[in-house]
C-alpha cells in the first residue's frame, strides 16, 4: 500500500521531503549494521567492557533514530497523499 501511495505522491512532484526522510532512514540502517558488526568483532577480541558499552549505546541510538525517521517518513507520506487527494482536479 505504501508503494502505491508513494507513486501517487511522486507523480505530482511532492516527494522531496519523503525522499529525505527515507534517505536518513537508510543511512542510519547502515550505521546500525556497521556498529553491530564492530560490536561482534570487539566482543570476539575481548579488549574490554568499555568499548562494548560504547558500541552498544551507539547501536541503540542508531536504532532509535531509525525509528524516528521512519515515523516522520510515514507521517509525511500520508499527509502529502491526503493533500494530493484533497486537491481539486
Amino acid at each position: 500500500m505504501a508503494r502505491e501511495v508513494y507513486s501517487i505522491v511522486s507523480s505530482v512532484g511532492k516527494a522531496n521531503r519523503i525522499d529525505t526522510f527515507n534517505g536518513n532512514f537508510g543511512l542510519l540502517r547502515g550505521v546500525a549494521a556497521a556498529v553491530l558488526v564492530l560490536f561482534v568483532a570487539a566482543a570476539l577480541i575481548a579488549k574490554g567492557a568499555r568499548i562494548l558499552a560504547v558500541l552498544a549505546a551507539l547501536f541503540v541510538l542508531a536504532i532509535e533514530r531509525m525509528h524516528r525517521f521512519s515515523r516522520h517518513y510515514a507521517i509525511e507520506l500520508f499527509v502529502q497523499f491526503l493533500l494530493v487527494k484533497g486537491a481539486p482536479p
